[in-house]
């Protein structure tokens, strides 16, 4: 049995929404550098501390509000793939049920729709139909997050999952319920089998879906070399080089348009329509900055000490037959 602390050995609630694309923090190349050792699991920031922090007062608050016990629950392994597993926030004898714990900034309140929505009769085909049908009027569970139930309800085999959620200074606590869908289940696992398999155990990397793992996959460029553009290439090239030429237009005429409304405002600190609301505001700020500059000619030696030298690649755009 692997090691509780050993994130490496297994793939957890966290790492699903990621391995299925739904996560806007982590990618499947990311999961995969940890797991293999190529790059350390994310450390403790602002939004996991107080999420752990608050974990006991919300659990108390839900049994509060439900009359429902939540007990506590060692990991998990799952019973037919022994390299997923699950540690849950709670269990809840009572209703079968699971319970997991969200703290959620008021920024991100939006993903969120009503409470108690039922998401149990979404249809799943494979993996990527896990999100359809969550972002309808009843409300939704954002997609990371219904991964990870997805999961838990299937290593603990329950039948549903409830999400108590704390959005920062909001009360009550708002409760999300997600029904075991069987359908969703089996893409999920399908998804994750293949991932584990194909890419972790064979040491294979999973295909770069942003920049930054384009830049994670080709840290270094091998010096005065070049490669020939296919047709297929240059098409691309082209249609980059024409959504350039649009972008700049539109942010050409979007100066236009601000300078308009700032020449109107003077010197007008807000500008609102004739019911009031504010469309518009030109403020004063004052801001501190440290003058580099002025550090190294006064301080070169103490400027020197705290140099320090870092690579990377910058990738510049080109017209064709632009050689600057």
């Amino acid at each position: 049995m692997f090691k509780e602390d050993d994130r490496t050995n297994y793939i957890g609630g966290s790492d699903v929404g990621a391995i299925l694309g739904f996560n806007p923090y982590r990618t499947p190349l990311d999961v995969y550098m940890e797991k293999v050792g190529e790059k350390k699991p994310s450390e403790e920031n602002t939004f996991t501390y107080w999420g752990k922090t608050l974990e006991r007062p919300i659990i108390a608050e839900f049994e509060y509000l439900t009359n429902l016990k939540v007990e506590e629950m060692p990991i998990k392994y799952h019973p037919d793939y022994s390299f997923i597993a699950g540690h849950i926030d709670g269990f809840i004898p009572e209703k079968n049920a699971i319970l997991e714990i969200k703290t959620v900034g008021q920024n991100a309140r939006f993903k969120w729709g009503d409470e108690n929505h039922d998401l149990g009769e979404l249809k799943c085909e494979h993996s990527r139909d896990i999100s359809s049908g969550l972002k309808g009027s009843k409300g939704c569970i954002p997609e990371s997050y219904l991964c990870q139930c997805v999961l838990y309800a299937s290593i603990y085999n329950v039948d549903k999952v409830y999400i108590a959620v704390y959005f920062g200074n909001d009360l009550p606590l708002k409760i999300y319920i997600y029904e075991r869908n069987h359908d969703l289940e089996q893409a999920t696992l399908q998804a994750l089998n293949t991932f584990w398999t194909a890419h972790v155990l064979e040491e294979i990397p999973p295909d770069p879906s942003t920049i930054e793992d384009l830049m994670k996959s080709f840290p270094n460029a091998e010096e005065s070399t070049s490669i020939i553009a296919t047709n297929e290439i240059s098409d691309i090239h082209e249609k980059l080089q024409s959504l350039r030429d649009q972008k700049e237009e539109i942010e050409k005429e979007e100066e236009d348009l601000k300078k308009k409304l700032m020449t109107f405002m003077g010197e007008a600190e807000s500008l609102v329509d004739i019911t009031g609301n504010s469309l518009c505001t030109w403020k004063n700020i004052s801001t501190n900055r440290f003058n580099g500059k002025a550090f190294k000619k006064d301080h070169p030696d103490l400027h020197s000490k705290y140099l320090a030298k870092s690579s990377s690649r910058r990738f510049l755009f080109k017209k064709v037959g632009d050689e600057s």
